[in-house]
């Protein structure tokens, strides 16, 4: 009862779906979502411990771990994360810390806590901060939030706060719902994820997610569908 179970992911033998995707008529047919259809036996492995800690129920003294460096080139880093675990946490300002040239977001829920530093998420949004001065070009488009004033309060927040800094921020044409959660890095890195930026789903939510450095084939393709959105998306 006191876990949100917030993951999307389906196995299948060896094969693993993960994503933003709910199963209902909303999410599959009206909604920018993005999700992988990955077929690695190693990654099914790791899924399946993951959904066998989640069926028995009992979450208490599972520790997952995961190596925050000394990542190979190529590494696809599984990002199974339950309450407290902060895989996601400490993945993410990593691969934000990898950027060079490009960092190209898509979020629902990109949430800044000026009254709570220690948040997670504010490291995430701090490491696109720290990008900007770096020289990176910063590109989010984010969710309007027409029918939920709590999340535009939110997203707008941050918005102003990374605009402020010199990121590009859009927003989703009224109407549409961007649910998805995908962040691309230098046309190379790429990570895709049930999880928003946000406290709950950072340190409290079961999530899923993975990350695949030095993959570009798979980054142009979602910056190819990047692009697309961020046309029709507005300022």
């Amino acid at each position: 009862p006191e876990v949100t179970l917030h993951s999307k992911f389906l196995l299948v033998d060896d094969w693993i779906v993960v994503g933003s995707t709910h199963w209902t008529k909303s999410a599959l047919l009206f909604s920018v979502q993005v999700d992988l259809a990955i077929r690695s036996p190693a990654l099914a492995e790791v899924a399946a411990e993951f959904f066998h800690w989640l069926w028995a129920g009992d979450l208490a003294g599972v520790e997952v771990e995961l190596p925050l460096e000394g990542w190979p080139a190529g590494a696809v880093l599984p990002l199974f994360d339950l309450p407290e675990a902060g895989i996601h946490a400490g993945v993410l300002p990593q691969v934000l810390a990898r950027a060079r040239a490009t960092i190209d977001l898509i979020m629902y829920r990109l949430a800044y806590y000026p009254q709570y530093p220690d948040s997670p998420s504010n490291s995430l949004v701090e490491g696109l901060v720290s990008a900007l001065r770096r020289g990176v070009r910063v590109r989010v488009l984010l969710e309007g939030g027409e029918d939920f004033p709590d999340l535009a309060e939110a997203n707008r927040l941050t918005a102003a706060y990374l605009l402020l800094h010199g990121a590009e921020v859009r927003w989703d044409p009224p109407g549409l719902t961007t649910h998805a959660k995908c962040l691309v890095v230098d046309g190379r890195d790429v990570v895709v994820s049930s999880a928003n930026w946000s406290y709950y789903s950072l340190a409290r939510n079961v999530e899923a997610g993975v990350a695949f450095l030095d993959a570009p084939a798979l980054a142009e393709a979602l910056t190819r569908a990047f692009e697309s959105l961020w046309r029709e998306a507005s300022r």
